[in-house]
């Protein structure tokens, strides 16, 4: 690069460690279908996702529901325990079948089936300066424990998540956090504040009186 200030061409070697973005944004980096694909996991792993009836995404769904019969997406339960590792020699491979397709068609089959949609924006970056692909990217950790689950777990036990017309929450024997037990739940949150040392920006409240913003 050109240096203004020595007014002089300067050599720098970037050493890039670890690529990370959002979920959205990460697609763009790593060239990956992103988490609703078929193959949504954002490392490569085996980890395949299924198709829900007259939707367009495929969810990540560890154990196969009751009765699905979803065409390809009716795998057995995942154990999430072992799944496959990263690795940069599979992602070779897989990349390859996705730039040697020959038509719109294949590209779209191979698309589905590998779980990348483009070759990685790094991918052109010095190889002995950087982790391999798709070692060096990582898991959009922040919108899932931060966001996602709690969005997802509140609403489940306080009986308030969205459903299917043809579900009934009346089964939904799950639902505990309701009446004085929710009430209950909400002052021993409250209560941690306690705990937290100064520093903490925003202590725990209470989610019964500050469910939108605790």
């Amino acid at each position: 690069m050109w240096d203004g200030l020595k007014e002089e061409t300067v050599n720098s070697h970037v050493i890039v460690i670890l690529n990370t973005a959002d979920a959205v944004a990460l697609t763009e980096l790593d060239g990956h279908v992103g988490h609703h694909g078929a193959q949504g996991c954002r490392l490569g792993c085996d980890m395949k996702g299924r198709h829900k009836p007259s939707s367009r995404h495929y969810y990540a769904v560890h154990l196969c529901p009751n009765g699905y019969a979803g065409s390809g997406c009716d795998h057995p339960n995942i154990d999430i325990r072992n799944l496959s590792r990263p690795s940069p020699e599979i992602y070779k491979a897989q990349l390859e079948k996705v730039v040697l397709a020959t038509d719109q068609a294949n590209y779209e089959k191979k698309q589905k089936e590998t779980g990348i949609s483009k070759p990685s924006i790094v991918s052109g970056l010095v190889k002995k300066y950087m982790l391999p692909i798709p070692l060096c990217f990582s898991v959009d950790l922040m919108h899932l424990i931060c966001i996602n689950t709690r969005e997802l777990i509140i609403p489940l036990w306080h009986g308030q998540l969205k459903c299917d017309l043809n579900d009934n929450k009346e089964t939904w024997d799950w639902v505990t956090l309701v009446g004085e037990t929710w009430v209950e739940h909400g002052k021993l949150v409250a209560n941690t504040t306690q705990y937290f040392p100064l520093s903490f920006h925003h202590p725990p409240r209470n989610p019964v009186e500050k469910i939108s913003s605790s």
